[in-house]
């Protein structure tokens, strides 16, 4: 808990991606980069037929790092499966709701701000942690670049 809320702050500067709706709390791996897992918007295609009916939902996903960019863009579907028959008007609804969940996660990938430094958080990170060999005991120059909303 309280290493969510320590993540929470050093990175409560980093802006959400367009469209974001949901974020997982901040990461770290050995290096000490920040990250976290973010869903974008979920598409819904309902599904009507006479015997059976169902949704099938697209959402996008990425992972977001503190420096702001984002990678690792995919979509994810539920809903579908082999024996689940749809028209041919419900596969031109799914087919675009995947396009428009492509879109948004393509601008997911361009959208680059400006990259926020993370020394300072990492270095509060090897303090915290107690692993601070092989790296200067100094804390680091604090130097903005950007807002602190």
């Amino acid at each position: 808990m309280a290493q969510n809320n320590l993540s929470g702050s050093l990175y409560a500067h980093v802006p959400l991606p367009a469209g974001a709706v949901s974020v997982l709390p901040w990461e770290h791996s050995d290096d000490g980069t920040g990250w976290r897992c973010v869903d974008g918007t979920t598409r819904t295609v309902e599904i009507e037929l006479p015997h059976t009916s169902f949704n099938i939902e697209v959402t996008i996903e990425g992972t977001q790092y503190a420096d702001a960019r984002v990678d690792y863009g995919a979509i994810r579907v539920t809903g579908v499966a082999p024996d689940n028959p749809m028209t041919i008007e419900q596969a031109r609804e799914f087919a675009s709701a995947v396009l428009e969940a492509t879109a948004e996660a393509d601008g997911w990938a361009r959208e680059m701000t400006t990259p926020v430094p993370d020394a300072e958080a990492n270095w509060l990170l090897r303090e915290i942690r107690g692993s601070n060999e092989g790296s200067s005991p100094t804390r680091p120059e604090r130097r903005r670049t950007h807002a602190v909303v």
